[in-house]
């Protein structure tokens, strides 16, 4: 069985480091591209190095240069949507996690086509507890 070969938007911030070491660590998933902001400081660097997890072999990128199965997006609600423009221009399956989009940002996400990608949005507001406080959860609200 190949493995699903997954790009990480926003992988340098708190979440996305933790995506990036948790996708390394899974058998089935293969981090090929981790991407965040052109100006982000540490942009050229390992992603694993980035993740805390040592080199995985991923240089954080600005763009998406390599072939994907899906990006993973958990990125801010600008950055967002450029990478569900180039999703849909590309046809390529997206799971949006990103925090703090707005009602007109939500809407367009809710408007698709038929011929558009695969996409899951994952509707939540961030919290700053901690996992003790939230019984678990880490402050996620429920479906």
């Amino acid at each position: 069985m190949s493995q699903t070969r997954i790009a990480i938007h926003g992988a340098a911030g708190r979440m996305g480091q933790r995506l990036v070491a948790l996708a390394q660590s899974d058998p089935e998933l293969s981090v090929v591209a981790a991407l965040d902001a052109p100006s982000h400081r540490r942009l050229g660097e390992d992603a694993g190095v980035v993740a805390g997890i040592g080199p995985i072999g991923v240089r954080l990128g600005a763009t998406l240069e390599t072939p994907v199965d899906v990006v993973i997006d958990f990125s801010v609600p600008q950055a967002a949507e450029s990478i569900v423009s180039r999703c849909v221009a590309d046809i390529i399956p997206l799971v949006m996690a990103t925090t703090g989009l707005d009602a007109v940002q939500t809407a367009a996400d809710r408007r698709r086509r038929p011929e558009d990608p695969p996409g899951v949005v994952a509707q939540h507001e961030s919290r700053r507890e901690s996992h003790h406080e939230t019984g678990g959860n880490g402050g996620a609200s429920p479906p």
